[in-house]
């Protein structure tokens, strides 16, 4: 499987882009030392690993005051609460960008916290290119600083070193404990971090004046142009190196080179040119860049350069985030559409803010301090409400704010506006925006304030004309000083969540990015508001880039969170573009977020998410729908979309981003199976609500993730069978059970070793650190209309217990899902194994599942589940009842027998709709199948049966299996009525028997079915080929992906016909 690419401009770094842009010299560097003392309690963007999972709010990771080295005043700590007697992992990473020299060293003060000294301390250095080197301290002294000084030549990689120069990207710390007591809390610190180096020399603004986004290996010009306007430069290199020459290329926000070879001439240390280029009318607005090379008189590169950002027109009106006010009334005195009126009457119909009394509404005490989030018997939670105290007040007056503001640009209503003047001016008044908890652990932004800024960025934008120039300087000063001062400390200068792959982020930089817009220019002595405007930009960018893939994939789950996200950041990509020309809608991968839900829901909007996600999917008619539907004409939006606008649905957005001039295409004109990169696959046996949907989970770890690779989950006739509890009951922190059970391999359909209830380890994240990759991946996937098919490799996140561990879903779309898992341990003592399968509760917390003889059962009101145990023996099987309140369930725990080395588990899965008259067809029977390295089953249901065999090894007869020879890996055979052939399914070059053979010279995918007069092929080959089909008569005609096909040859005297298979995945139809 060819894996989906995201788009990283953070990974392949501006750096690393303007490289390519001259001549290969040797790079400048200069000496260079990372120290991080922590001293000023901040975090310095190191980040927990294994990685947090939360990153938005974890609420045990911040720097603290005792013990630190030293007596210093803060040292970094991470502390994890022990949930059982197993395993534990802690530490530390942070991203570099630095060159190893020889005299290279890694040098930090550790402490452990602990009852028991830690089995290991591992110190890794990874690098670009994806090598990661490893040191090892064993058996490090728990309960005091323990002080690291650790040459380059002591990381190792198959033995071997880093050499000088190798390009360091990041650094780990985990110590390891191989059992620990339950009751207790487990704590790394670390103070007086320090790595040395090299890095790559810079050139440095001096007219305009620059600034470095060390974080993110960026520099901006503090100076914005406009048309008309000419681009001039001074600057040096740093240290003021000598330079023969330097030239720079400018680029537009296309990436398209405008000029090129731009000399610039010597004046003292510094190096210009006073007329670079002249902005004109037709040049593309957007964050520009000029990249400069200069060369040393040793003849090495020093490279660099700078993003500037080119409005095109002045921005000096208000309104002007979403509209202006021309461009407002336009739109109202040309309306015609009858369903937009509706929905602007419908929005000017809610005047509920106007009854809202802002004289009673008062900061109120701020009790967060050392508690934010409580447990469900909390003081702080239940009793006092310390969250709501302190977020209803901004909430309140921003939704007064966010209506009047909106309703007094529509209709000019003088009482709308002043209510939300009077609002405004009140939050502003408020002495800080931010709670207690996150401020006293410096965390200076929190998601609620971005959600309090932008109703005030809506107030000042559209209330502007109504405002003094005292209350607009009031408005402008509170947004600088408890907004966008301290957005640029906490999320550009210490680039807190690094791996920046939270919805907190896209709320946040909505919200600040929105304010800043909306006093872009109106302050004289920053009119270009930077670097704080381009320190927004950089961390959304850096967000999306991170967090969304071209396949629909998305870093979070996808019920809840994603929807949060890309709810938000669609109205920053609408401000931005409107106001700066910064496309992100249509050059980033926001635009794909709705292609897994589109694929994983029923009609309902029934969806089984997986993490932290809910069951309901609603983002299909939510904010950034309607944006996307208006900014790229989406046609598949626009069917979910089109009956929520003629429902008068919307509100003000809606109206604004209306339009109805597209025609809405149904996804049942897409594939009804799809594989997601960064999640697993979505089977499903059709579009229609009776049908099945079988999602897995697959892929690298990231935000609001559980412990559960490998976990799939079934639904059918709208009816969950297999499924996952999410958060339970009030979620979170004030979920006692959400640490020890919600999050970890119990809480899904997976494997445990050795009843571990937290048999898997986090994997890494998706986040650009090429040497930190070790995540579960799909090893083969199928996505056909006849049958699908999904390999993962899930050996890595088991502790090390495991040699191997592969899961096999194999299903055959109108019958059973094969379930193969082949399992080896990596400890001559072998293992206990149990397969989990969790069911959700009928009504009254009745159970829904039953076991007897190797045979589970699941009874829903609308659809039942049938699973035979072919292998091995189950020597127990236990279930387990949880009454949560949001989500009863069972789940039942099928154990083998003790200290088994090896072993095959398959399993027949048939999912059943109940009929409409109540009547439901005998359940299915299955019988095993044993034949010299193969393991299968018969499965028999109603007139029709079913075949699946797994290879498990070789032999003499290895190839020859029930009446079929075959040299795949795995097969199913479907049978209808009187035993006739109907459709099968292998990966091989060669499948034969029942009068079909198929052979092709490469290895191949292949699933056919055969329905009459008509064949069906589908072909998944990574080289072109020839595939060859037994037909008993010549074909009329041959259709390839749709089209007619002339390149295929039928031989009478054989009976076969030879198609000419293109590399990839295609259908072919034979009539």
């Amino acid at each position: 499987m060819k894996r989906n690419v995201k788009i990283i401009l953070v990974f392949l770094s501006a750096v690393v882009l303007w490289r390519a842009s001259y001549a290969q010299r040797p790079l400048a560097k200069i000496p260079y030392t990372l120290f991080n003392d922590f001293e000023t309690g901040e975090l310095y963007s190191w980040e927990p690993y294994p990685y947090a999972q939360d990153i938005g709010f974890d609420a045990l990771y911040f720097a603290r005051q005792s013990p630190t080295w030293h007596h210093s005043k803060y040292a970094l700590a991470r502390p994890v609460k022990a949930s059982d007697a197993t395993e534990l992992y802690q530490g530390f990473t942070r991203r570099l960008d630095l060159f190893a020299t020889a005299g290279t060293r890694v040098k930090a003060a550790v402490y452990f916290q602990s009852d028991r000294n830690p089995q290991t301390l591992e110190l890794s250095l990874g690098t670009f290119d994806g090598r990661r080197y490893l040191h090892t301290v064993q058996n490090p002294e728990a309960n005091q600083w323990i002080e690291l000084d650790i040459p380059l030549s002591e990381f190792k990689l198959n033995g071997q070193s880093p050499d000088a120069g190798a390009h360091l990207q990041v650094v780990t710390l985990k110590a390891s404990y191989p059992m620990v007591y339950y009751l207790y809390t487990y704590t790394i610190l670390m103070d007086d971090f320090s790595i040395n180096g090299e890095r790559q020399q810079h050139f440095v603004g001096i007219n305009p004046a620059s600034t470095d986004f060390d974080m993110f290996g960026v520099s901006i010009l503090n100076k914005h142009y406009f048309y008309g306007d000419t681009l001039s430069l001074t600057t040096r290199p740093e240290e003021s190196t000598v330079l023969r020459q330097v030239k720079g290329k400018l680029l537009d926000s296309h990436g398209k080179v405008v000029e090129d070879h731009i000399p610039f001439s010597k004046r003292g240390e510094d190096w210009s040119n006073e007329s670079i280029y002249r902005f004109r009318d037709r040049d593309v607005a957007g964050q520009w860049q000029i990249v400069l090379s200069g060369e040393t008189v040793a003849g090495k590169e020093v490279q660099w350069g700078f993003k500037f950002l080119m409005p095109g027109k002045q921005i000096k009106d208000h309104p002007r985030l979403l509209f202006s006010e021309a461009e407002l009334q336009k739109r109202l005195a040309a309306e015609k559409s009858a369903v937009a009126k509706n929905i602007l009457d419908n929005a000017l119909k809610d005047t509920d803010f106007m009854k809202v009394n802002i004289d009673s509404i008062h900061e109120d005490q701020d009790m967060t301090g050392d508690n934010l989030i409580g447990g469900p018997y909390s003081k702080t939670a239940v009793g006092f409400d310390v969250m709501g105290m302190w977020l209803n007040p901004l909430s309140t007056l921003g939704k007064v704010i966010e209506e009047g503001s909106f309703r007094y640009s529509f209709t000019h209503d003088p009482a709308s506006g002043e209510k939300a003047k009077k609002a405004l001016l009140k939050l502003c008044s408020f002495s800080k925006w931010n709670n207690d908890w996150m401020l006293r652990r410096k965390f200076w932004t929190y998601y609620p304030v971005g959600y309090t800024l932008k109703p005030i960025a809506y107030g000042y934008d559209m209330l502007y004309d109504l405002l003094s120039e005292a209350d607009r300087a009031f408005v402008r000063e509170a947004i600088m000083n408890k907004g966008l001062k301290l957005f640029y400390r906490d999320m550009v200068e210490m680039n807190r969540m690094p791996s920046n792959m939270t919805n907190h982020i896209a709320v946040i930089v909505t919200g600040y990015g929105m304010a800043a817009t909306a006093i872009y220019g109106d302050d004289h002595d920053n009119p270009s508001l930077e670097p704080y405007l381009s320190g927004i930009i950089t961390k959304a960018k850096t967000f999306i880039d991170r967090t969304y893939y071209k396949d629909g994939s998305y870093g979070e789950p996808k019920s809840g969170y994603m929807d949060m996200a890309t709810r938000d950041i669609v109205e920053l990509l609408a401000t931005l573009e409107r106001n700066f020309g910064i496309d992100y809608s249509t050059t980033t991968n926001v635009e794909n977020f709705y292609k897994y839900p589109l694929q994983a829901t029923f009609n309902s909007g029934l969806i089984q998410s997986y993490g932290d996600g809910d069951r309901h999917y609603r983002g299909f008619t939510q904010d950034h729908a309607e944006w996307f539907v208006k900014r790229t004409g989406n046609p598949f939006l626009y069917s979910f979309v089109k009956p929520f606008w003629e429902a008068g649905k919307g509100g003000y957005l809606g109206y604004l981003w209306f339009r109805d001039d597209l025609t809405p295409v149904s996804r049942e004109t897409l594939p009804e199976s799809k594989v997601f990169s960064a999640q697993g696959m979505v089977m499903r046996s059709g579009w229609n609500d009776s049908s099945t949907v079988i999602t897995t989970r697959v892929g690298p770890n990231s935000n609001h993730y559980h412990y559960d690779q490998g976990s799939f989950q079934v639904m059918t006739n709208g009816d969950e069978l297999l499924t996952d509890p999410g958060i339970g009951t009030l979620g979170y922190y004030a979920n006692l059970d959400y640490l020890i059970y919600n999050i970890q391999a119990i809480g899904h359909n997976v494997l445990l070793v050795d009843h571990d209830p937290e048999s898997q380890t986090p994997a890494d994240y998706d986040n650009g650190i090429a040497a930190l990759r070790d995540w579960p991946r799909l090893t083969h996937s199928f996505a056909g209309k006849i049958a699908d098919a999904s390999e993962a490799d899930l050996t890595d996140i088991y502790k090390n217990k495991l040699s191997t561990y592969h899961r096999t879903l194999l299903y055959t779309k109108t019958g059973p899902l094969f379930l193969f898992d082949q399992v080896k341990s990596s400890s001559s003592e072998g293992h206990v194994f149990d397969w989990l399968f969790h069911a959700p509760q009928n009504e009254h917390n009745q159970r829904s599942i039953s076991y007897k003889d190797q045979r589970m059962l699941i009874d829903r009101p609308n659809a039942r589940l049938t699973m035979d145990v072919v292998a091995p023996e189950i020597a127990s099987a236990v279930i387990r009842d949880r009454n949560d309140k949001n989500f009863p369930e069972s789940y039942i725990s099928l154990s083998s027998k003790p200290k088994l080395k090896d072993v095959d588990f398959l399993a027949v899965l048939f999912p059943e709709v109940k009929p409409s008259s109540g009547d439901r067809h005998t359940r299915a029977a299955t019988k095993r199948i044993d034949a010299e390295g193969w393991i299968g089953a018969r499965v028999e249901w109603g007139d029709k049966s079913y075949l699946g065999f797994f290879r498990t090894g070789s032999g003499a007869e290895g190839n020859k299996v029930d009446d079929f020879v075959t040299d795949a890996r795995r097969f199913t055979v479907s049978f209808s009525s009187k035993n006739v052939l109907q459709a099968i399914y292998f990966e091989g070059n060669n499948f034969e028997g029942k009068g079909l053979r198929i052979t092709c010279p490469e290895p191949v995918t292949c699933a056919a079915t055969f329905q009459g007069m008509s064949t069906g092929i589908e072909v998944d080959i990574r080289k072109p080929s020839t595939l060859s089909v037994s037909l008993t008569r010549k074909p009329g005609k041959v259709m390839l992906d749709g089209s007619l096909s002339t390149n295929w040859k039928y031989a009478q005297d054989t009976k076969m016909i030879s198609l000419q298979v293109p590399e990839g995945r295609h259908d072919f139809v034979l009539e």
